[in-house]
């Protein structure tokens, strides 16, 4: 029991305060720095005055009791603390004891707190919520007891879905673009957000020019392309994910042009926010024929960069060297006033070409 006691007060309370030395002195100069003890005196007769102000103070403690939770789950799941899995071996009340004043000890400051807003209580003559104070705190102590088992037992335990996901599961087959979709916004969801925001400053950028001065389709095409330049990055995260995640994929029975085109619709989806600003906010001397070229344009490009990952010279490093290169090109060519549709057509049929002889050559 003793030794169970040393190992926690060393392994959960001496590293977590050791941890937080310096979240701990930021709160302490920021108390003491800009309040003297008339203020924090003040300050605690506000939180004791009725229950409403009470719950101020309980909710920077549950606060602070999560990240107490995330620094205990996080120490027990590292490998020089494979020990202590034999925690739970202990009898079930020895086991709690410990359990809770390790909780206890890592709640100090909150607990001291309490006490200091216990004694603001009874000199304001508001006893009554003495008891609220303390059952807060004995609250916080059995939520984090209860956890702090929880994360014992549920680190080798068996992870299930839900009943709901179950449900979806059985009663929805995801179509092969849907899982592709999924997996990029879940995996990639700041680099969406950051190239669609990118994409959006060019794209208004551009069409605001056109408000100052006559353009031909060429700016705006320049301001296309470097939006959807900026979706490069999701376009190499489908690469990986179709091409070595979903290997297998390549055992089924599809031809090169229904594989292809499934690519093309994925990246298109990811293309739906730039496509939509190009329509909102297209100029006015520009044709509607214009602007169905910059797109086609805009999607032949991401598609052009994705096939061109197949090639052996597109490994590595090279991976952003030859993007940067396709990209530049494409924008020389745009500079110089190369038909739309003509760029398209080279696009299409270099990705076509490689697609169909690099395929199953990818390793």
């Amino acid at each position: 029991m003793n030794a169970l006691v040393n190992i926690f007060n060393k392994v959960f309370i001496k590293e977590f305060y050791m941890q937080n030395a310096g979240f701990f002195l930021l709160v302490i100069l920021f108390a003491f720095g800009f309040m003297g003890g008339a203020e924090h005196q003040a300050l605690a007769g506000f939180f004791v005055s009725t229950l409403l102000t009470l719950l101020i103070p309980f909710s920077v403690w549950a606060l602070y009791l999560l990240k107490i939770i995330y620094f205990n789950q996080v120490t027990i799941l590292r490998i020089e603390n494979q020990f202590l899995e034999c925690t739970i071996l202990f009898p079930g009340v020895k086991r709690v004891f410990v359990f809770a004043l390790c909780i206890i000890l890592q709640l100090m400051p909150a607990i001291f707190y309490g006490l200091f807003l216990c004694v603001i209580a009874i000199q304001t003559g508001k006893v009554t919520f003495v008891a609220f104070v303390l059952l807060l705190l004995a609250l916080l102590v059995v939520a984090g007891v209860a956890l702090l088992q929880h994360s014992f037992i549920a680190k080798k335990r068996e992870l299930q879905s839900s009943f709901f996901k179950k449900l979806m599961d059985k009663r929805l087959a995801r179509p092969y673009t849907i899982i592709c979709v999924e997996a990029l916004l879940r995996s990639e969801t700041l680099s969406l957000f950051t190239t669609k925001l990118a994409g959006y400053f060019f794209l208004i950028t551009g069409s605001y020019l056109y408000k100052t001065d006559i353009y031909d389709w060429r700016l705006m095409a320049f301001a296309a392309a470097l939006a959807f330049s900026c979706n490069n990055g999701l376009v190499l995260a489908l690469f990986k994910f179709e091409n070595n995640m979903l290997m297998w994929t390549k055992n089924l029975p599809f031809s090169y042009s229904k594989r292809l085109l499934n690519t093309s619709l994925i990246l298109l989806l990811f293309l739906v926010p730039e496509i939509i600003i190009l329509f909102k906010n297209s100029p006015d001397v520009l044709e509607k024929i214009y602007i169905l070229g910059i797109i086609l344009l805009g999607l032949s490009m991401v598609i052009c960069v994705y096939v061109l990952m197949f090639l052996p010279i597109a490994s590595g490093e090279n991976q952003i060297r030859l993007v940067f290169a396709l990209t530049v090109s494409w924008i020389i060519m745009i500079l110089s006033g190369t038909q739309l549709y003509f760029m398209i057509g080279i696009n299409s049929a270099i990705a076509a070409l490689i697609y169909r002889n690099c395929l199953y050559r990818y390793t």
